[in-house]
């Protein structure tokens, strides 16, 4: 949006950098997978404290960081899944924020850095109420010092980072505007229906060509997400 690079972001001078290019407001921020990929950066930067002040290679500081993170909080943290990708979810990294004061610990990171991190990716992703873009503006500050002041040796901010500290102000404005709270633009329910979609292929479609498949999963989706027809089924329940 502000057309600057990664090696930028940690100055302060980035909050006077105006927005470049508006018309990506409208693409949204991603919401739920903001959430992830700030979950990785700040495991990334555990890592790299850990192995410098230990004296360790950065595998084996992330192999026991992440079996603290399981044994002491119960999530599996860049673990790869065969076929899958890997084990970082909405839900780990809601697990990982939530429980700020362990992770904390785990990561040797200040504990309001998570705290205020995992309060401003709650802000985005809410869907009950139009968070004020200016308290988050002001939270979004203190957390930019405090990053600065004990994380940016270790590493520059990630463009997600970036993307929720500088920007995320702009996209509550944007919501706000339309009287819809952020988290309704989320991707998740996109995310949601990947686990109908693989049922319908394999209970609910016909094998016998291509087109016939697809024709079969696209209306088995279409009327599971028909508001009347969910609202009907709830009724007779």
């Amino acid at each position: 949006m502000c057309h600057e690079t990664m090696k930028n972001f940690k100055y302060q001078s980035i909050w006077q950098k105006g927005v470049k290019d508006k018309d990506m407001l409208k693409w949204g921020c991603a919401c739920m997978h903001s959430r992830i990929r700030s979950m990785e950066f700040v495991v990334k930067v555990g890592t790299k404290k850990k192995a410098a002040n230990e004296n360790l290679t950065e595998k084996l500081a992330g192999k026991i960081i992440q079996k603290e993170l399981k044994k002491q909080i119960g999530i599996r943290v860049n673990c790869v899944k065969q076929g899958h990708g890997n084990s970082n979810t909405g839900n780990c990294a809601k697990t990982f924020f939530r429980e700020s004061e362990k992770s904390a610990n785990i990561l040797g990171i200040n504990t309001d850095i998570i705290a205020d991190l995992g309060d401003l990716l709650n802000d985005l992703n809410s869907t009950k109420k139009c968070v004020s873009p200016t308290e988050y503006l002001k939270k979004a500050h203190g957390l930019f010092d405090r990053l600065v002041q004990h994380c940016v040796e270790y590493g520059d901010l990630s463009p997600t980072i970036h993307r929720v500290i500088h920007h995320g102000h702009l996209y509550l404005q944007r919501a706000q505007e339309l009287g819809i709270p952020l988290g309704c633009f989320s991707e998740s329910a996109l995310e949601m229906r990947n686990k109908d979609r693989r049922i319908s292929r394999l209970r609910f479609s016909r094998k016998t060509s291509r087109l016939n498949n697809i024709n079969d999963i696209y209306n088995y989706l279409t009327y599971t997400s028909d508001p009347y027809l969910n609202s009907l089924k709830f009724d007779s329940n």
